[in-house]
């Protein structure tokens, strides 16, 4: 059979329901009992906080389903409440203001505007951004999307085309989207996601790679965005764009890719990208290192500091070169250094030793 919202089942509940249970069971995931009924209560999530802003969609987030939407197009009041509360989204994106639980009142609000294919493609979004996030896994993603194929033919449609473009089936993705284009958003969650269907089979498509680029500022917050740049640009902007990716979820699924490209960028094998770390994983290594008063914190860097020459392994050695006169560090890279060989305790040497050559290219 398939769903549809006439009988009482939002494109929301079908798309996203699995992912409020997923997001509630990190919440609560290895929490004592108490902490685990407070992320029941969700009294200090930000996806609760999100939810009071609208009360149909906290019903919908806390029972997975959405109490009874009205069918078609609102009109009207409503309708113009409506497509001011889209905007208010829309805008707050393009501010680089995204936040857990946007993607679903976008897919409501749209729903309840009659723009199907839309609810879904927004119902999508909110999946993707908790996929690059690492709360949610790929698997759970594609469920929820193979949930809507059940649903009406348009908005069954759109999940075709989302669930092409989540599998790398690029051609076909992007020829199921375009159909959904209106030409009034030039920085949809669509016209993204069909620019890089275009960049992944076109690399050299510079229209392409200007129009994604110009879009950058709404999808700030997704790593998704700035790791397909990663992929597809060269030089400066890959370096950028999967820097960002990192920043944004260092331990996400495509944090592994984008720090094997900044270690191809960077002169390495892209197999160093392993223990290869961005210059603000490094900078926030170290400080919790000083805070917390534990050198041994900064274990971590030795597989980098022992990489051959790179600008990650300098600016590692310059910033551990600055604790050298703090006598706990000190000391602690003195004992390192006699347990290290090589190119290693060559550069422990130097971070101790502000008498000597950089250690770096010996």
């Amino acid at each position: 059979m398939r769903w549809s919202n006439k009988n009482g089942i939002s494109f929301f509940s079908v798309c996203c329901g699995i992912l409020a249970a997923a997001l509630f069971c990190a919440c609560a995931k290895d929490k004592p009992a108490g902490a685990k009924a407070a992320a029941m209560r969700m009294e200090s999530s930000p996806l609760r906080e999100n939810s009071l802003r609208d009360v149909r969609y906290q019903a919908a987030l806390e029972s997975g389903s959405e109490p009874s939407a009205q069918t078609g197009q609102a009109a009207g009041p409503n309708r113009e409440a409506l497509l001011s509360s889209l905007e208010n989204i829309i805008e707050m994106e393009r501010s680089g203001g995204f936040t857990q639980g946007m993607g679903i009142r976008e897919s409501i609000f749209r729903e309840n505007l009659g723009d199907k294919a839309g609810a879904v493609v927004a119902a999508y979004k909110e999946l993707a951004w908790a996929y690059g996030m690492g709360i949610i896994d790929k698997k759970t993603m594609e469920q929820g999307l193979q949930n809507a194929l059940n649903l009406d033919d348009i908005p069954a449609r759109a999940a075709r085309g989302c669930l092409a473009f989540v599998q790398g089936n690029w051609s076909e993705a992007e020829t199921i989207l375009c159909e959904f284009t209106t030409g009034n958003e030039i920085d949809s969650i669509i016209q993204w996601m069909i620019l890089s269907c275009t960049l992944e089979q076109n690399r050299n498509d510079k229209q392409a790679v200007d129009a994604y680029r110009a879009i950058r500022v709404r999808y700030v917050k997704f790593p998704e965005y700035w790791y397909r740049g990663a992929r597809v640009f060269s030089g400066a902007f890959s370096t950028e764009y999967a820097e960002r990716c990192i920043a944004l979820a260092p331990a996400g699924p495509f944090a592994e890719e984008c720090r094997a490209i900044l270690a191809a960028g960077a002169g390495l094998s892209p197999k160093d990208g392993s223990v290869l770390l961005s210059r603000p994983e490094v900078e926030h290594l170290v400080s919790r290192s000083v805070s917390q008063g534990d050198p041994k914190l900064l274990d971590q860097l030795m597989p980098l500091i022992a990489l051959p020459d790179n600008s990650y392994t300098i600016f590692a050695v310059g910033v551990l070169r600055s604790l050298a006169s703090v006598p706990m560090f000190r000391d602690y890279f003195t004992d390192s250094s006699a347990r290290a060989s090589g190119r290693l305790a060559e550069r422990l040497a130097y971070i101790n030793q502000r008498d000597r050559g950089l250690g770096i290219g010996d």
